[in-house]
């Protein structure tokens, strides 16, 4: 029998409290070691507008929420966890649902913009999905904005695409974080 796996929130607001996650392999949430690590890159995120692309459980964007964020924009096929979560902390009026396979949310056209995007795509999808994910962040994200593209360390993605380029990489076991920005001009 699958045991279900451990997750909580690290800081803020709602710093402790736990979070559901399904039983099995269907979804592999980011660790606590990756989410700190993330959390600490961005620093002080009071008042941005977070999108999680293939979000799951949700657990990024709750923590996201708890230290400050305004919104947080869940993308993917199967929302049923996250909106349980998000119930469980109580911040439904500050999350966007949109219950989408990947491509058709990045095709389709938006006007809305975003100080963070956060991308953890089954990591066999990786390579497949990262240059659409760049395209998309050179129209939606913000001039001052990052993207955050959590992948395999084996994985070899792009370093740029269009106006978005790669500022660094780390690693945390097997798993690596890219970090693209808007290229300087």
């Amino acid at each position: 029998m699958a045991k279900k796996k451990e997750m909580r929130i690290i800081a803020g607001d709602f710093r402790g409290r736990n979070l559901i996650s399904p039983k099995g392999k269907a979804v592999r949430p980011t660790t606590d070691r990756v989410r700190e690590a993330i959390f600490n890159i961005l620093g002080n995120i009071t008042n941005c507008d977070f999108l999680d692309l293939f979000a799951g459980t949700g657990a990024v964007s709750f923590e996201a929420l708890s230290r400050g964020a305004s919104s947080a924009t869940l993308v993917d096929k199967n929302l049923r966890t996250a909106q349980k979560n998000a119930e469980l902390l109580g911040v439904n009026h500050k999350v966007s649902w949109k219950k989408l396979d990947i491509d058709r949310f990045l095709a389709s056209a938006t006007s809305k913009t975003y100080d963070v995007i956060f991308v953890d795509p089954p990591y066999e999808l990786a390579l497949d999905i990262h240059l659409q994910v760049l395209t998309f962040a050179e129209k939606t994200l913000l001039e001052d904005g990052i993207l955050i593209f959590e992948h395999k360390k084996k994985c070899e993605l792009s370093e740029r695409a269009g106006t978005m380029q790669r500022s660094q990489i780390r690693l945390y076991g097997d798993t690596a974080i890219s970090l693209y920005e808007h290229e300087e001009r």
